[in-house]
């Protein structure tokens, strides 16, 4: 595994009184950005983040624990690698302000994003279209349930 050294000082920074890291004034086009919601999932470094990792799924399914790792190492990597670099931003809640979390927090976020992809890969669902869900024509492709047992409601009884 090649790993490179990133200059991370090419953004304007403040050293946070909360935390050992710096707070983020200019989020980057690259940046992967830790959280929940609509707008975390549509920003353009989370939406390539995603489609790295998808293209990793397969492999990771199929790897021992240490090739696990290697992956995931190798996903964070590929993003600090890009032009401009690539970070893995948490918010601050108190302040609201973006800070570059922890190598480890990174390699959660990675882990999990390619257990999910697993997961779908293991139940054999697809991801929906936008343009499918707008036409609501989306056919899921889970394996068929096994018929129910039916029960013989014609049964007489006899009362004494």
């Amino acid at each position: 595994m090649n790993i490179q050294k990133i200059d991370y000082n090419t953004s304007i920074m403040h050293e946070s009184p909360l935390f050992s890291g710096y707070y983020i004034e200019t989020l980057r086009h690259t940046d992967v950005l830790l959280g929940r919601g609509v707008g975390i999932n549509r920003r353009a470094g989370n939406v390539y983040f995603r489609e790295v990792v998808s293209q990793h799924v397969e492999d990771y399914l199929t790897s021992t624990k240490t090739r696990k790792m290697e992956i995931s190492r190798s996903i964070i990597d590929h993003i600090h690698a890009l032009n401009p670099p690539g970070r893995f931003l948490e918010k601050d809640e108190v302040t609201g302000s973006w800070r570059e979390c922890e190598i480890k927090r990174a390699h959660e976020k990675t882990a999990q994003a390619l257990r999910d992809g697993a997961a779908r890969l293991r139940t054999n669902k697809r991801p929906i279209s936008g343009e499918e869900k707008k036409n609501n024509t989306a056919i899921p492709q889970l394996l068929p349930r096994p018929a129910k047992k039916q029960r013989n409601n014609n049964i007489e009884r006899n009362c004494a």
